[in-house]
C-alpha cells in the first residue's frame, strides 16, 4: 500500500477533492534533464523547474496484473493527454530531439497533489517508460509502460566460434577462430561444478569443455568432459573451410538459490560476489529499478544472502538465447511461488505469492460506503489446482527432460473433482541437487491458493483507495453478498491483482482475487519418523526442569501450571521432552516471544498453551506525532493504530474548528497468512527454520495539538507470542487448546490524561496475533485438528473514539486471523540427490 505523507492524505480522504497533476520528462537517461508538464496553472513544482502549465488533460492507465497460477505479472500501461497549448510541446520535442535526446524507451514520472499543498507533499504514483506518441487535433498522447516492459528482451544469447585444428579427448587447450564474447564467471560455493572458482563452458558437439582462461585465439587450463559428458576427440580435416569447422559455443550453466539468480539475470550483478553475469546473459536493468532489499530479504528458505549453501537452490545447464521476462517468471517465479511487483517509483520487487483466505491480514477495508459498485462475486471451479504434473532435470546435450513425476491433493479431490492436471516444466531443478521432495513443496505452494476454487470480484472504489497497488490484501464486507464457502455474507480478505485508478475522474477499479479454503496438509513419504532420536535431545533445556511433569504409563503428564520463556529468535529458547507427552486438562502453560518445543513422542493438548499479548510490545505513548507511529513488523501483519488530527484556530470571532485526519503508517509484517516452506534435513537438522514467529505490535496513535496543549496519541497493544513444535504427532482434547491472540490499543485521551469525545489523541492500534508452526516427523504422525475450539489467533482492538470522522485503524473490533496463523507440515523424506548416470557409463 502506498504509504502519502500526512497532508496529502488528509485531502486525498476528504469528500470533495481538488487535485493537481505533474507530469515529469526525463529527456536523458541520466535522469538530469527534466521537464514538467501540469494540469492546472496553481500546481505545485520543485524549485527552478522548467515546465509548462495548464497542459495535462488526463492519466489514465492499467497496473500490472497478476496471473498467479501462472507467476505471470502483465504489464502496466499508461497514457498521458496533454493539449498542445501555443505548440509548447511540439517545439519542446523538436529541440530535444536536435540535441540528440528522443523519447523512446525515456522515464516519465506522474506526481499527484491537491490544491495548497507544497510540492513536498505531492505523492509519486508512477514511473514508467515512453513506448509512444500520438498526435490528434491538438492533443498529445504519450503512451507509457512500467519497467517491467523492459525484461521484455533476449537473454542467453550465445557467442560461438570455430576450432581450427584437431584437438584429441585429453588436450587442455583448445584452438579457435576467436575467444572474442566468451566470458567467464565467478562461481560462488553453491555451485556443484567448480565452487568458489572463475570459469567458462564450452560445448563442442556432445561435449562440455570446462575451461579457466583464454588468449585472442585459444582457450586454456581446459578440463574435458565436464558437467556429466564423454570427452572424445574432434577432428578438422585437412584443408576443410570456415564454414565446414567444429562449431564451439558458449555453455550456459548457473547455479545458486533462486532468488539471488532472478537478481542476477535483471541487473547482471552476482550479489555479494562483486563481480557480473556477461552482459549477453541478462536484462540489464539499472540496479535503481530492482528493489534489492525484496530479495535478499525474502526469507532463508528460499535465499540466505549471507549463505549461498542455504535456500532453495536451481541448477541450469545448455540455456539459448530466450524472452527473459518468460524465463523469470515461468522458471524462477513459478517454481519458488513468487511475483514481482512494480512500484510507484518503478522499481521491481520481489514477494511470496500465499494463500489468501477470509481471514488474512489486510491493509485496507471496504464496506459498502467504501465502494461504489462491485461485480458478481465469481467462484472459478476452472481454476481448482489438484494434480500437477512435473517435468524436471533437463538434459541440454540429448534437449529432454529426463524424470517426470505427478503429484496429486487427494483432499481437494475428494470435495472438488479431478481437475485437469497442472502441467510444468522446471529446467532448474536438477537431479545432483534436488529431489522427490523438493517437488512436493513447490505443488504445496498452488494448493495453498488453489486447492478449492478461488473467488474473483472487481470492484469500483472511492477515490481515496487509489493508495492501493498490486499484492495489497484488502478486507471486503457486503451484507448483500453471499459468500457460500463461508456459510455467510461476504466478509473476506482478497489479494488486489489489478488496479485502475483515473487521476481526474476519480474512479479506481480493483480486481481481486480471494482462496476459498486452506489446503489440507499431505503427508508426503512414508510413515517412519525422519529425525533421529538424538535430535530431540540435542539442544535447549530439558521441560522436566522448568515444569511439573509426572509418568504415568511410559507418557509425561505436565501436573500443574507453568511458563516457558521464550527469546528473540525460535532457536533461542528450545525446550524438549524425551517421549509422548500430554499437558493434563485445566493447566496453563504460558509461554513468552519465541518457543520452539521439541517432542520426541506424541504431544497430547488437554489443558492451555497460552501466548497471548506475549509477543513484540506495542509502541509506546505518542507525544509529538499527528499521525502516529508505527508498531514493530513480525511474522503476521499488518496492524494500524488511529490517526491523530491536527488542530486549527478559528478563523476570527464565531469561527469553527476543524481538526483534518491524518491517517496513522501500516506496519506491514512479513506475512498476511502463513506462508508454505520449503524445508529439509540437512546434517540431522530442519532448516531452516524460521526466525521470528511473534505477530506484528500495535502502533501508538495520533496526537492532537491546539497549539497550547498536546494530547498524546495512546500505546499499542503488544502482538501474540510464537510456537514452533517439532513433534511425532499431536493431538487436542475436549478442552485444549492454543492461544496466540495480539493484546488491544489503549483508548485515546486529552492532555490531561483522560478520555473526553473531543479534545483527545488517537487510539493505540491493536496488535497482529503470534503464528504457530507444527512440524511432525513421519508420515504417520496423527495430525491436530485446528479448529475454532482448539486455536485461537485474534487480533487486538483499536478502540474506537465517538468523534466525527474518526479514523479507527485497522481493527476496530477484533478481527479472527485464526485460519491464517497456523502452519503444520510433515517433514520431508531424507532423500539423496542423485544424478543421471554419466554420459560415458551407459556408451555401447
Amino acid at each position: 500500500m502506498r504509504a502519502d505523507n500526512a497532508n496529502f492524505s488528509a485531502q486525498n480522504s476528504a469528500k470533495a477533492k481538488a487535485p493537481r497533476i505533474v507530469v515529469q520528462i526525463a529527456f536523458n537517461t541520466a535522469s538530469t534533464d527534466l521537464y514538467y508538464l501540469t494540469s492546472h496553472a496553481d500546481a505545485a513544482l520543485p524549485a527552478g523547474a522548467v515546465a509548462t502549465l495548464s497542459c495535462v488533460k488526463g492519466v489514465s492507465g492499467t497496473s500490472q496484473r497478476l496471473n498467479p497460477d501462472q507467476a505471470r505479472a502483465e504489464i502496466g500501461a499508461f497514457n498521458i493527454d496533454v493539449t498542445d497549448k501555443g505548440r509548447a510541446i511540439t517545439t519542446l520535442m523538436f529541440a530535444k530531439l536536435g540535441a540528440g535526446d528522443g523519447l523512446k524507451g525515456k522515464r516519465v514520472r506522474v506526481y499527484v497533489g491537491y490544491q495548497g499543498l507544497a510540492w513536498a507533499e505531492y505523492v509519486l504514483v508512477g514511473t514508467q517508460i515512453v513506448q509512444g506518441i500520438a498526435y490528434d487535433r491538438g492533443l498529445y498522447t504519450f503512451s507509457c509502460a512500467d519497467v517491467l516492459r523492459e525484461t521484455r528482451k533476449d537473454i542467453f544469447d550465445l557467442k560461438t566460434t570455430k576450432i581450427t585444428a584437431t584437438i584429441t579427448a585429453t588436450m587442455d587447450v583448445i584452438a579457435v577462430i576467436s575467444t572474442t564474447g566468451f566470458e567467464t564467471v565467478a562461481h560462488g560455493v553453491s555451485y556443484s561444478d567448480a565452487p568458489s572458482a572463475t570459469v567458462g563452458y564450452l560445448r563442442i558437439d556432445d561435449e562440455i569443455i570446462r575451461y579457466t582462461g583464454k588468449t585472442a585465439n585459444t582457450f586454456t587450463g581446459c578440463v574435458r568432459g565436464a558437467l556429466n559428458t564423454l570427452a572424445v576427440d574432434h577432428v578438422v580435416s585437412a584443408g576443410a573451410s570456415n564454414d565446414r569447422l567444429p562449431t564451439v559455443s558458449e555453455y550456459v550453466y548457473l547455479e545458486m538459490p533462486a532468488p539471488k539468480l532472478a537478481l542476477a539475470l535483471l541487473t547482471g550483478s552476482l550479489y555479494g560476489q562483486a563481480s557480473n553475469l556477461p552482459a549477453n546473459w541478462h536484462l540489464g536493468i539499472n540496479a535503481a529499478y530492482v528493489r534489492t532489499a525484496d530479495f535478499t530479504a525474502i526469507g532463508a528458505d528460499w535465499w540466505d544472502a549471507a549463505n549461498d549453501l542455504a535456500g532453495l537452490p536451481v541448477r541450469f545447464e545448455g540455456l539459448q538465447k530466450t524472452d527473459g521476462k518468460k524465463f523469470i517468471e515461468e522458471q524462477l517465479y513459478l517454481l519458488l511461488g513468487a511475483f514481482s511487483p512494480v512500484y510507484a517509483d518503478g522499481s521491481l520487487g520481489l514477494r511470496r505469492m500465499t494463500k489468501v483466505l477470509a481471514s488474512s491480514g489486510y491493509v485496507a477495508h471496504l464496506t459498502a460506503s467504501d465502494i461504489v459498485s462491485a461485480s458478481a462475486l465469481t467462484h472459478d471451479l476452472a481454476a481448482v489446482i489438484n494434480q500437477v504434473d512435473i517435468a524436471w532435470n533437463w538434459n541440454a546435450v540429448q534437449k529432454r527432460f529426463t524424470r517426470r513425476n505427478t503429484l496429486i491433493d487427494a483432499q481437494s479431490i475428494s470435495t472438488h473433482g479431478l481437475a485437469a492436471p497442472k502441467k510444468l516444466e522446471m529446467r532448474g531443478l536438477h537431479g545432483s541437487i534436488h529431489s522427490y521432495t523438493t517437488l512436493q513443496s513447490r505443488f504445496d505452494s498452488l494448493r495453498d491458493r488453489y486447492a478449492g476454487p478461488p473467488e474473483r470480484l472487481r470492484v469500483q472504489a472511492l477515490h481515496k483507495w487509489n493508495t492501493l497497488e498490486v499484492g495489497d490484501t484488502v478486507r471486503v464486507t457486503l451484507d448483500q453478498v453471499r459468500d457460500f464457502p463461508t456459510g455467510a455474507n461476504l466478509d473476506r480478505t482478497f489479494e488486489v491483482q489489478s488496479a485502475q485508478p483515473d487521476w481526474v475522474t476519480g474512479q479506481v477499479w480493483l480486481d481481486l482475487f480471494g482462496s476459498s479454503q486452506p489446503a489440507g496438509t499431505v503427508a508426503w513419504g512414508g510413515p517412519a519418523p525422519v529425525l533421529a532420536n538424538s535430535y530431540y535431545t540435542s539442544a535447549g533445556t530439558p521441560l522436566t526442569s522448568i515444569l511439573t511433569i509426572s509418568v504415568t504409563g511410559g507418557v509425561g503428564h505436565v501436573t500443574a501450571n507453568g511458563n516457558l520463556n521464550g527469546s528473540a529468535t525460535t532457536s533461542g529458547a528450545i525446550y524438549y521432552y524425551d517421549g509422548d507427552l500430554t499437558i493434563d486438562t485445566g493447566k496453563l502453560i504460558t509461554f513468552t516471544n519465541n518457543v520452539q518445543l521439541r517432542v520426541k513422542g506424541h504431544l497430547t493438548i488437554n489443558g492451555t498453551l497460552d501466548g497471548k499479548g506475549s509477543g513484540l510490545p506495542g509502541a509506546p505513548e505518542n507525544a509529538s506525532v499527528p499521525a502516529g507511529t508505527a508498531g514493530t513488523p513480525g511474522w503476521l501483519g499488518p496492524t494500524q493504530a488511529m490517526g491523530g488530527r491536527g488542530y486549527k484556530a478559528p478563523s476570527g470571532i464565531g469561527g469553527s474548528l476543524t481538526f483534518p485526519q491524518f491517517p496513522a503508517p501500516i506496519a506491514a509484517g512479513k506475512h498476511v497468512s502463513f506462508p508454505d516452506l520449503s524445508l529439509s534435513i540437512t546434517g540431522a537438522q530442519v532448516v531452516p527454520l524460521p526466525d521470528d514467529l511473534r505477530g506484528t505490535s500495535g502502533g501508538a496513535g495520533g496526537t492532537c495539538d491546539d497549539g497550547y496543549h498536546i494530547a498524546p496519541g495512546s500505546a499499542g497493544g503488544s502482538s501474540g507470542a510464537g510456537l514452533l513444535i517439532i513433534c511425532r504427532g499431536a493431538s487436542f482434547g475436549a478442552a485444549g487448546k492454543i492461544t496466540v491472540d495480539g493484546n488491544d490499543g489503549l483508548l485515546g485521551k486529552n492532555w490531561q490524561g483522560t478520555y473526553t469525545t473531543g479534545f483527545v489523541g488517537g487510539s493505540g492500534g491493536g496488535s497482529a496475533p503470534g503464528a504457530v508452526l507444527i512440524l511432525l516427523d513421519g508420515g504417520a504422525s496423527n495430525y491436530p485438528d485446528f479448529n475454532a475450539n482448539t486455536f485461537s489467533a485474534k487480533t487486538g482492538r483499536t478502540p474506537k473514539i465517538s468523534y466525527p470522522r474518526d479514523y479507527p485503524g485497522l481493527y476496530a473490533d477484533p478481527f479472527d486471523m485464526s485460519k491464517s496463523a497456523y502452519k503444520i507440515q510433515y517433514l520431508p523424506d531424507i532423500v539423496t540427490a542423485e544424478n543421471d548416470p554419466s554420459r560415458e557409463t551407459v556408451q555401447p
